[in-house]
């Protein structure tokens, strides 16, 4: 028989008896002859249930009175189970066992319990030894699974008013076209000119300047490219003798906006690109250099060669001086200042700065945000850059594949305090805008035709 099938309560009461009465010898071998157990089991038995070791005394050197023996009840919960066990020479039965422990049945399911009984000595109030039996009642509870009823709710809604909108007469909104690079590199073999701008985005932007409406038109700079008049780079014979006809495209896709948003304000501000005009005609013909009509006006000039004038487009010189201001909070610059890192530029726009600056220069998306807090009053300023409308695939010089660029415009929301951004980016001639796919076409036949033929 193994350890867990003795009952080790019986078997030490059986073992106080005849210890008491000299039914057998104080010796843990015979005794252990004498309950038919293992010495060695019996042993360890003992010292592992009662804490007996050693001298075998010890069986009944601590005789419970027979006050004592009354005996203990135990209940232990874990989650959906009880265990309740009570040791007693009162406590007989099973509904005894649940009376005392208080265990409501319309709660809980008994699953199983167990009954012993065994014989303990004890002392009497004259310290002579009595002989009483002892019971163990054991039972096993699990908690009743309820049956959940779901009440169904019939709710009657009543419609809720559509909220009025009135535009704002204070509100504007400002469409952000950022560096597009009129220009083109020729085949020395077929003739064939390749763009540096990207005529899908530029007629996406076409696009949403149609649906949005907006109230003004904030060109960035490096519209023109000029890479025939470069003093930094090398340049090469493929750019030759194409100025030309990225003034005839440039102007022709600004007239095109103009119409898409006539009542809009236009300004263009110079960028790093323009300024390659001026150093080319200071250093290489600098005779021509501002040179003006015998009117006073200037003769060799962005503005005169785009025809900025009759479309109404104000133009900003003096790069990288030149800036726009939307409201006393919003700035918009074409940019001096390019970092690697994506975001990094837009960073340092803002730092130490308590307004919004929008810029060009980098080609990348980059919005980055800081609050500004006076008193118990806050406001948020950003740093945005919407992308390019050139050609992102390593055709415009100075870049290659590998350039981190991104193509996108930007939608500014304003009033004299107040200023919203929405970033919209394009990707392989497609973009979302207002739940709307934009799709862009790159109109080349039309273009052909109505810019780039000679006149």
């Amino acid at each position: 028989m193994s350890n867990s099938g003795y009952n080790w309560n019986e078997l030490l009461a059986t073992a106080r008896t005849a210890l008491l009465e000299q039914e057998v010898k104080p010796s843990w071998r015979k005794l252990a002859k004498y309950l038919g157990v293992p010495r060695q089991t019996l042993q360890e038995g003992f010292a592992r249930n009662f804490g007996i070791i050693g001298n075998i005394t010890a069986i009944i050197a601590d005789i419970p009175s027979e006050k004592a023996i009354l005996g203990s009840v135990n209940k232990s919960v874990n989650n959906d189970e009880i265990v309740a066990e009570a040791k007693s020479d009162r406590i007989v039965t099973l509904e005894q066992l649940i009376e005392t422990c208080n265990i409501d049945l319309d709660v809980w399911d008994i699953e199983r319990w167990e009954a012993n009984k065994w014989e303990v000595g004890a002392k009497d109030a004259n310290d002579n030894i009595v002989v009483k039996p002892l019971f163990q009642i054991k039972a096993w509870l699990r908690k009743k699974a309820f049956d959940i009823k779901f009440v169904s709710v019939s709710i009657s809604p009543t419609r809720t008013p559509a909220p009025k909108y009135e535009r704002d007469p204070n509100f504007h909104k400002a469409l952000i076209i950022p560096d597009i690079h009129f220009g083109f590199s020729r085949n020395l073999h077929t003739g064939e000119m390749t763009p540096y701008h990207d005529r899908r985005a530029l007629h996406i932007a076409l696009q949403i300047a149609t649906l949005s409406n907006p109230d003004r038109i904030i060109y960035l700079g490096d519209n023109l490219d000029f890479a025939e008049l470069s003093l930094r780079f090398t340049r090469t014979p493929e750019t030759y003798w194409t100025t030309q006809a990225a003034i005839k495209e440039a102007a022709w896709w600004m007239t095109q906006f103009h119409f898409a948003a006539p009542d809009a304000e236009e300004d263009y501000l110079e960028g790093n690109h323009e300024e390659r005009l001026l150093r080319a005609l200071s250093e290489l013909l600098p005779a021509t250099y501002k040179l003006r009509s015998a009117k006073g006006e200037d003769l060799l000039t962005v503005p005169r060669m785009l025809g900025l004038d009759d479309l109404g487009v104000r133009y900003h010189d003096s790069y990288p001086n030149s800036e726009v201001w939307l409201n006393p909070n919003v700035r918009c610059i074409h940019g001096s200042v390019a970092r690697a890192k994506p975001g990094a530029t837009a960073l340092a726009m803002i730092e130490g700065a308590v307004f919004t600056t929008i810029f060009g220069h980098v080609h990348k998306t980059e919005l980055v945000s800081q609050t500004i807090r006076y008193g118990k009053e806050s406001r948020s300023i950003y740093g945005f850059c919407p992308g390019t409308l050139s050609r992102i695939d390593g055709t415009v010089p100075g870049s290659d594949m590998r350039s981190q660029w991104q193509q996108g415009i930007g939608l500014v929301y304003y009033n004299n305090d107040y200023h919203n951004i929405l970033s919209v980016s394009i990707q392989n001639g497609r973009a979302i805008y207002s739940g709307m796919e934009i799709i862009g076409d790159d109109l080349t036949e039309q273009i052909e035709a109505e810019a780039l033929t000679p006149s």
